[in-house]
Protein backbone atom coordinates (compact mmCIF):
# COMPACT_ATOMS: atom_id res chain seq x y z
CA UNK A 1 0.00 0.00 0.00
CA UNK A 2 1.58 3.25 -1.07
CA UNK A 3 2.15 6.07 0.78
CA UNK A 4 1.89 9.78 -1.09
CA UNK A 5 3.10 12.78 0.33
CA UNK A 6 5.68 13.38 3.72
CA UNK A 7 5.98 12.91 6.76
CA UNK A 8 6.96 15.83 8.87
CA UNK A 9 7.78 14.30 11.77
CA UNK A 10 9.60 11.32 10.49
CA UNK A 11 13.01 11.46 11.87
CA UNK A 12 16.36 10.90 9.96
CA UNK A 13 17.80 7.77 11.37
CA UNK A 14 21.28 8.65 9.92
CA UNK A 15 21.44 12.08 11.94
CA UNK A 16 22.45 11.92 15.45
CA UNK A 17 20.13 14.35 17.81
CA UNK A 18 21.80 16.07 21.11
CA UNK A 19 19.43 17.26 23.27
CA UNK A 20 20.79 20.70 24.93
CA UNK A 21 21.23 20.93 28.63
CA UNK A 22 19.02 23.02 30.63
CA UNK A 23 21.04 26.16 31.62
CA UNK A 24 18.59 26.97 34.69
CA UNK A 25 16.91 25.24 37.42
CA UNK A 26 13.64 23.37 36.88
CA UNK A 27 12.10 25.88 39.25
CA UNK A 28 13.11 28.33 36.70
CA UNK A 29 9.99 27.25 34.55
CA UNK A 30 7.12 27.79 36.76
CA UNK A 31 7.55 30.86 38.88
CA UNK A 32 5.05 31.64 41.34
CA UNK A 33 5.54 35.69 40.59
CA UNK A 34 6.13 36.05 44.44
CA UNK A 35 9.98 35.69 44.03
CA UNK A 36 11.37 38.95 42.93
CA UNK A 37 14.97 36.78 42.52
CA UNK A 38 14.01 34.93 39.65
CA UNK A 39 14.47 37.50 37.33
CA UNK A 40 18.27 37.37 38.47
CA UNK A 41 18.46 33.60 39.47
CA UNK A 42 16.60 32.63 36.22
CA UNK A 43 16.07 34.99 33.35
CA UNK A 44 19.52 36.42 33.79
CA UNK A 45 21.12 33.28 34.46
CA UNK A 46 19.64 32.20 31.36
CA UNK A 47 20.45 34.84 28.98
CA UNK A 48 22.76 37.32 30.64
CA UNK A 49 22.19 40.69 28.98
CA UNK A 50 23.02 43.46 31.77
CA UNK A 51 26.20 44.37 30.40
CA UNK A 52 24.07 45.30 26.93
CA UNK A 53 21.82 48.49 26.18
CA UNK A 54 18.92 45.96 26.13
CA UNK A 55 19.36 45.16 30.03
CA UNK A 56 15.63 44.33 31.77
CA UNK A 57 15.46 41.41 34.31
CA UNK A 58 17.78 43.47 36.92
CA UNK A 59 17.71 47.12 35.70
CA UNK A 60 13.86 46.68 35.52
CA UNK A 61 12.12 43.90 36.40
CA UNK A 62 14.22 43.05 39.50
CA UNK A 63 13.98 46.52 41.17
CA UNK A 64 10.36 47.40 40.79
CA UNK A 65 9.26 44.13 42.10
CA UNK A 66 11.05 44.75 44.98
CA UNK A 67 9.84 48.41 44.56
CA UNK A 68 6.39 46.36 45.48
CA UNK A 69 7.32 44.34 47.69
CA UNK A 70 8.42 47.75 49.63
CA UNK A 71 4.97 49.43 48.83
CA UNK A 72 3.03 46.27 49.57
CA UNK A 73 1.13 47.38 52.87
CA UNK A 74 0.29 50.82 51.30
CA UNK A 75 -2.29 48.73 48.72
CA UNK A 76 -5.86 48.23 49.37
CA UNK A 77 -6.99 43.99 49.59
CA UNK A 78 -8.02 44.49 45.85
CA UNK A 79 -4.83 46.51 45.09
CA UNK A 80 -2.55 44.04 46.44
CA UNK A 81 -4.57 40.98 44.70
CA UNK A 82 -3.88 43.00 41.55
CA UNK A 83 0.00 43.35 42.72
CA UNK A 84 0.16 39.27 42.93
CA UNK A 85 -1.69 38.31 39.95
CA UNK A 86 0.46 40.94 37.45
CA UNK A 87 3.86 39.72 39.07
CA UNK A 88 3.03 36.40 38.08
CA UNK A 89 2.09 37.21 34.41
CA UNK A 90 5.04 38.93 34.01
CA UNK A 91 7.02 36.30 35.08
CA UNK A 92 4.51 33.45 33.25
CA UNK A 93 5.33 35.60 30.28
CA UNK A 94 9.12 34.96 30.11
CA UNK A 95 8.74 31.64 31.20
CA UNK A 96 9.45 30.03 27.52
CA UNK A 97 13.00 32.04 27.66
CA UNK A 98 13.63 29.24 30.17
CA UNK A 99 13.91 26.09 27.52
CA UNK A 100 17.23 25.68 26.21
CA UNK A 101 15.62 25.31 22.70
CA UNK A 102 14.38 29.10 22.78
CA UNK A 103 16.50 30.38 20.58
CA UNK A 104 16.45 34.35 22.29
CA UNK A 105 18.05 37.56 22.29
CA UNK A 106 18.62 40.24 24.82
CA UNK A 107 16.20 42.13 22.66
CA UNK A 108 13.29 40.51 21.77
CA UNK A 109 13.55 39.32 25.67
CA UNK A 110 13.71 42.92 26.47
CA UNK A 111 10.56 43.88 23.87
CA UNK A 112 8.45 40.63 25.13
CA UNK A 113 8.96 41.57 28.52
CA UNK A 114 7.78 45.24 27.69
CA UNK A 115 5.06 44.17 25.36
CA UNK A 116 3.50 41.85 28.36
CA UNK A 117 3.15 44.47 30.38
CA UNK A 118 0.51 46.34 28.74
CA UNK A 119 -1.79 43.04 29.42
CA UNK A 120 -0.31 42.05 32.51
CA UNK A 121 -1.31 45.63 33.74
CA UNK A 122 -4.79 45.62 32.32
CA UNK A 123 -5.70 42.39 33.10
CA UNK A 124 -3.43 40.19 34.83
CA UNK A 125 -6.13 37.41 35.66
CA UNK A 126 -9.76 36.44 34.77
CA UNK A 127 -11.70 38.89 36.86
CA UNK A 128 -8.68 41.25 38.05
CA UNK A 129 -8.24 45.02 36.04
CA UNK A 130 -5.95 47.70 36.86
CA UNK A 131 -9.04 50.44 36.22
CA UNK A 132 -10.96 48.75 38.84
CA UNK A 133 -9.21 49.28 40.97
CA UNK A 134 -9.70 52.28 43.67
CA UNK A 135 -7.85 56.17 41.89
CA UNK A 136 -5.45 56.41 45.27
CA UNK A 137 -4.14 52.52 44.22
CA UNK A 138 -3.83 53.27 40.61
CA UNK A 139 -1.87 56.27 41.81
CA UNK A 140 0.21 54.17 44.06
CA UNK A 141 1.02 51.98 40.73
CA UNK A 142 1.85 55.30 39.07
CA UNK A 143 4.29 56.30 41.75
CA UNK A 144 6.00 53.28 41.74
CA UNK A 145 6.62 52.22 38.07
CA UNK A 146 7.27 56.17 37.48
CA UNK A 147 10.88 57.29 36.50
CA UNK A 148 13.28 54.71 34.47
CA UNK A 149 10.68 51.63 33.88
CA UNK A 150 7.76 54.35 32.81
CA UNK A 151 9.72 56.23 30.29
CA UNK A 152 11.68 52.82 29.16
CA UNK A 153 8.27 51.14 28.91
CA UNK A 154 6.29 53.63 26.49
CA UNK A 155 9.57 54.33 24.79
CA UNK A 156 9.93 50.61 23.99
CA UNK A 157 6.19 50.19 23.79
CA UNK A 158 4.92 53.39 22.28
CA UNK A 159 0.76 52.40 23.41
CA UNK A 160 2.15 52.02 26.73
CA UNK A 161 1.02 54.94 28.11
CA UNK A 162 -2.81 54.54 26.67
CA UNK A 163 -2.60 51.10 29.20
CA UNK A 164 -2.60 54.26 32.06
CA UNK A 165 -4.42 56.99 30.20
CA UNK A 166 -7.36 54.79 29.61
CA UNK A 167 -8.27 53.68 33.10
CA UNK A 168 -7.49 57.39 34.31
CA UNK A 169 -9.73 58.72 32.07
CA UNK A 170 -12.66 56.55 32.30
CA UNK A 171 -12.64 56.85 36.33
CA UNK A 172 -11.82 60.33 37.23
CA UNK A 173 -13.35 62.19 38.19
CA UNK A 174 -16.39 60.01 38.48
CA UNK A 175 -15.10 58.00 41.27
CA UNK A 176 -15.14 59.84 44.50
CA UNK A 177 -11.62 60.67 44.76
CA UNK A 178 -9.26 63.71 43.71
CA UNK A 179 -5.65 64.62 43.61
CA UNK A 180 -4.37 67.24 45.02
CA UNK A 181 -0.78 68.14 44.45
CA UNK A 182 1.36 70.76 46.62
CA UNK A 183 4.66 71.96 45.50
CA UNK A 184 6.72 72.95 48.45
CA UNK A 185 10.27 74.57 48.48
CA UNK A 186 12.52 71.41 49.52
CA UNK A 187 13.92 71.20 53.42
CA UNK A 188 16.97 70.80 54.42
CA UNK A 189 16.68 67.41 55.82
CA UNK A 190 14.90 65.22 53.53
CA UNK A 191 11.08 64.26 54.06
CA UNK A 192 10.54 60.71 55.68
CA UNK A 193 7.10 59.03 55.34
CA UNK A 194 5.75 60.11 58.30
CA UNK A 195 6.35 63.29 57.29
CA UNK A 196 4.40 62.91 53.92
CA UNK A 197 1.06 61.46 55.94
CA UNK A 198 1.60 64.60 58.32
CA UNK A 199 1.03 66.57 55.13
CA UNK A 200 -1.95 65.40 54.66
CA UNK A 201 -3.05 65.67 58.24
CA UNK A 202 -2.31 69.25 58.88
CA UNK A 203 -3.73 70.44 55.61
CA UNK A 204 -6.90 68.37 56.66
CA UNK A 205 -6.67 70.38 60.14
CA UNK A 206 -5.64 73.58 58.35
CA UNK A 207 -8.81 73.79 55.90
CA UNK A 208 -11.45 71.50 58.50
CA UNK A 209 -11.77 68.77 55.73
CA UNK A 210 -15.23 66.35 56.90
CA UNK A 211 -14.41 63.84 59.05
CA UNK A 212 -15.70 61.32 56.35
CA UNK A 213 -12.93 62.39 54.44
CA UNK A 214 -9.47 60.13 53.71
CA UNK A 215 -6.49 60.85 52.63
CA UNK A 216 -2.99 59.52 51.55
CA UNK A 217 0.26 61.40 50.39
CA UNK A 218 3.27 60.02 48.21
CA UNK A 219 6.26 62.20 46.90
CA UNK A 220 8.12 62.69 43.55
CA UNK A 221 11.03 65.06 42.46
CA UNK A 222 9.37 67.29 39.62
CA UNK A 223 11.79 68.71 36.62
CA UNK A 224 12.52 71.41 39.15
CA UNK A 225 15.31 70.95 41.80
CA UNK A 226 13.85 73.62 43.83
CA UNK A 227 10.31 71.85 44.12
CA UNK A 228 8.88 69.19 45.65
CA UNK A 229 5.48 67.91 44.66
CA UNK A 230 3.45 65.87 47.42
CA UNK A 231 0.23 64.47 45.85
CA UNK A 232 -3.02 63.97 48.06
CA UNK A 233 -5.44 61.19 47.16
CA UNK A 234 -8.54 62.49 48.80
CA UNK A 235 -11.47 60.34 49.32
CA UNK A 236 -15.00 59.07 51.32
CA UNK A 237 -15.21 56.49 53.97
CA UNK A 238 -18.75 56.67 52.72
CA UNK A 239 -18.55 57.18 48.80
CA UNK A 240 -20.42 60.54 49.39
CA UNK A 241 -19.11 63.11 46.53
CA UNK A 242 -20.32 66.11 48.45
CA UNK A 243 -17.90 65.63 51.11
CA UNK A 244 -15.43 65.58 48.21
CA UNK A 245 -15.67 68.31 46.58
CA UNK A 246 -16.33 70.11 49.97
CA UNK A 247 -12.47 69.46 50.80
CA UNK A 248 -11.47 70.37 47.30
CA UNK A 249 -13.55 73.94 47.54
CA UNK A 250 -11.65 74.54 50.73
CA UNK A 251 -8.16 73.85 49.13
CA UNK A 252 -9.80 76.71 45.98
CA UNK A 253 -10.89 79.19 48.94
CA UNK A 254 -7.22 78.99 50.10
CA UNK A 255 -5.90 78.91 46.70
CA UNK A 256 -7.63 82.21 45.64
CA UNK A 257 -6.91 84.26 48.81
CA UNK A 258 -3.05 82.93 48.86
CA UNK A 259 -3.52 82.12 52.68
CA UNK A 260 -2.28 78.69 52.11
CA UNK A 261 1.52 79.13 51.72
CA UNK A 262 2.96 77.22 54.60
CA UNK A 263 2.34 74.54 56.40
CA UNK A 264 4.14 73.20 60.07
CA UNK A 265 4.64 69.82 60.65
CA UNK A 266 4.55 68.04 63.91
CA UNK A 267 8.36 67.83 64.34
CA UNK A 268 8.19 71.79 64.41
CA UNK A 269 9.54 72.16 60.40
CA UNK A 270 7.40 74.27 58.43
CA UNK A 271 7.33 73.54 54.57
CA UNK A 272 7.00 76.89 52.00
CA UNK A 273 4.07 75.85 49.71
CA UNK A 274 5.06 77.36 46.09
CA UNK A 275 2.00 76.10 44.46
CA UNK A 276 -0.91 74.26 44.54
CA UNK A 277 -2.76 71.82 41.67
CA UNK A 278 -6.11 70.25 41.54
CA UNK A 279 -4.91 66.47 39.19
CA UNK A 280 -6.95 65.47 36.42
CA UNK A 281 -4.27 62.25 36.55
CA UNK A 282 -2.07 60.94 38.62
CA UNK A 283 1.32 62.79 36.41
CA UNK A 284 -0.64 65.69 36.58
CA UNK A 285 -0.37 67.02 33.23
CA UNK A 286 -4.15 68.54 33.53
CA UNK A 287 -5.33 70.01 36.05
CA UNK A 288 -8.69 71.27 37.08
CA UNK A 289 -7.02 74.56 38.95
CA UNK A 290 -3.56 75.72 39.50
CA UNK A 291 -2.07 78.82 41.90
CA UNK A 292 0.96 79.85 42.89
CA UNK A 293 1.90 81.36 45.98
CA UNK A 294 3.36 84.86 45.89
CA UNK A 295 4.30 85.58 49.70
CA UNK A 296 5.17 84.01 52.74
CA UNK A 297 2.74 82.89 55.21
CA UNK A 298 3.04 80.76 58.02
CA UNK A 299 -0.01 78.49 58.85
CA UNK A 300 0.47 78.11 62.62
CA UNK A 301 -1.42 74.72 63.85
Amino acid sequence: MGVHGTNLCQCDPQKEIKPRDSLVPIKCYIPAGTDCSWYKECLETRIACESTNERYAITYAEKYCKLYDDRYARFSDKGKVWIDAVRKCLQESLAYVMYPQSDVTCQSVKETAFLSHINCYKNPELGISFCDLSLSDQFRVFWTIKGALLEEFTKTVSSGWSVFKTCFSSSYPKKTERIIQLEIEPPKNKLTEKNLEDISVRLAYVLGWPTDIMFSSSSSKLSNPNSISVNIVISSKTYNNAYVNEAVNSVIERGLSNTLVALTLEDGRTLNIQGIKGCNDPSCSSTSFAFRTCKIFKVEL
